[in-house]
């Protein structure tokens, strides 16, 4: 049901009782001097190569080991990860350059490490500078979607809205030349633009001439206060070649705007679910917050043996279908909740408590670990356990993957490059 996540037709906030794991500490060394940074606080973190002093300028083939550790007193293992970028930004990180820093970088490699795991010894960065590593608290429930797809809903989703909008400006045609995507790690510490940069080269044919233009934007992921997502324009870059119907100010807008919005659109709509059940009406005229309660109050009062009839249908024991309907239930909040106006029933969505920005995939974060935090974080693990199976017994088979416990790291690789050639809309 997520696959088709943004199939587009046209500084970090965390929500409420978000749990915060113990400090880490992130290891690094050679055979003659090692480099110790600890890593604070609940959200994905960056550390600019002056961090890591000192600067490993190592010799092609030097050996580094990556240690990432938790410490003794923890009381419960930390799902979280450590990738290590062969990136070598030279200038400050809080201060991106966007003709340097949101710009596709091709053949930049990374490497993994798990927390409380020895990595294999790895010959890694040895021609040059180590110089960015990002810490990902995966928590034990997400949904993780590779970039590929992602990247061809955005890509197809541009160009659809061309044609949705009847060939804007006057434009005869419209060719895309070329288009590249990659995700993008530019931040320091916990001020982070974790998402996206796009290179692309347009033709418009227009009446009074053909207008060439260049778009590099940046875009970051984030989330509100009520568990949803968003996304921010960083940087338009956009370059136009006889500007002859004064296109760049629509255009930069539309990369500040509409894009933006449409995207964080997209995605909270596939992380929606309405609820078309006896009793789980809607009023679309009331206001947000008027509906979310009703519907959690309404689930909260009658969820328990609807929940647990559908476990049943799935295959659990009356028993056990019993005790993870009632600790579903007690992991729902409010805002779990909202009114799809064209059914005019109650609808559910995950709150997302962050979303990890990895070289591989993009991943929405929906609970952490319940030793550090809430009551209400083990009853939320309980809630997305038996997501896929309450999903497929209310959506009438549609299929969700595993969201809980699933396994962390990736292998070692190059941080993906998306590329496109030419397509045109008429």
């Amino acid at each position: 049901m997520l696959i088709g996540l943004l199939a587009l037709s046209s500084a970090a906030c965390d929500p409420p009782d978000t749990p915060v794991p113990p400090v880490m500490t992130l290891k690094i060394w050679d055979v003659e001097s090692s480099v110790h940074e600890q890593f604070f606080k609940n959200w994905t973190r960056a550390l600019s190569v002056s961090d890591l002093a000192p600067v490993s300028e190592d010799p092609v083939d030097t050996m580094h080991t990556v240690w990432f550790d938790q410490p003794l007193s923890a009381p419960a293992p930390v799902r979280q990860e450590v990738v290590l970028f062969d990136l070598d930004w030279t200038q400050p990180l809080t201060n991106p350059i966007p003709s340097q820093d949101y710009k596709p970088v091709p053949n930049a490699n990374f490497i993994s490490v798990v927390a409380d795991e020895m990595t294999n010894t790895n010959q890694f960065f040895g021609d040059g500078v180590t110089a960015h590593a990002v810490r990902y608290w995966h928590g034990q429930c997400s949904f993780r979607q590779p970039w590929e797809p992602v990247f061809e809903g955005i890509a197809s989703g541009i160009m659809d809205g061309f044609a949705d909008q009847g060939l804007p400006w006057g434009a005869l045609s419209v060719t895309r030349e070329y288009m590249a995507m990659q995700p993008n790690f530019i931040g320091y510490s916990t001020n982070i633009e974790h998402g996206f940069v796009l290179e692309s080269y347009f033709e418009i044919g227009t009446l009074l001439g053909d207008i060439y233009f260049e778009a590099n934007p940046a875009y970051t992921f984030d989330v509100t206060s009520n568990g949803l997502v968003s996304v921010h324009n960083q940087h338009q870059g956009v370059v136009i070649v006889s500007d002859v119907a004064n296109l760049k100010p629509t255009v930069q807008s539309a990369l500040q705007n509409e894009i933006a919005d449409e995207i964080a659109a997209r995605i909270n709509d596939e992380l929606t679910f309405p609820l078309e059940l006896p009793g789980l009406g809607c009023n679309p005229a009331d206001s947000p917050s008027q509906q979310k309660e009703m519907c959690h109050q309404v689930i909260s009062d009658f969820g328990v043996p609807i929940i647990e009839d559908a476990l049943v249908s799935a295959g659990y024991s009356p028993g056990d279908a019993a005790n993870k309907a009632k600790g579903a239930v007690n992991g729902l909040t409010a805002d779990n909740f909202t009114c799809d106006e064209a059914l005019s029933v109650c609808a559910f969505h995950p709150i997302v408590q962050r979303v990890n920005v990895l070289p591989d995939e993009l991943e929405f974060v929906f609970a952490g670990e319940p030793a550090y935090s809430l009551p209400l974080e083990r009853d939320r693990v309980t809630l997305y356990e038996i997501l896929p199976d309450l999903i497929g017994q209310l959506e009438g088979g549609a299929t969700l993957p595993p969201l809980c416990h699933e396994p962390m790291g990736r292998d070692d690789g190059v941080i993906p490059l998306f590329q496109l050639g030419e397509a045109q809309v008429l």
